[in-house]
């Protein structure tokens, strides 16, 4: 992520009052630690408790052995990924053929 990224995505969560930054005194002026606030915590825990419902959903739908595929092919295809150059996966290079 991008430092000026990483800043506006800070404003916004501290601007809607999830997060506060904090300096420890005597460190470095640049170093900014940041907590959340009882709001970014019960946001925290929303947000957890969605992404639970939507993982039991999913399994419940598809079950064991169709997830169990579907990780397989995940894990291929983040294998692939780790094993292309930059080149290779915008398309600037040419690729070898996979046995």
């Amino acid at each position: 992520m991008e430092p000026s990224s990483t800043t506006r995505t800070l404003n916004k969560l501290e601007k809607d009052g999830l997060i506060e930054r904090y300096r420890i005194p005597g460190q470095d002026r640049r170093q900014v630690m940041v907590r959340l606030t009882p709001q970014g915590i019960a946001a925290r825990e929303l947000a957890k408790e969605r992404v639970r419902h939507f993982n039991r959903l999913i399994r419940n739908r598809l079950g064991e052995a169709k997830l169990a595929v579907f990780f397989e092919c995940m894990d291929t295809i983040n294998g692939l990924i780790g094993s292309l150059s930059p080149a290779q996966l915008m398309g600037n290079a040419q690729l070898s053929p996979v046995l």
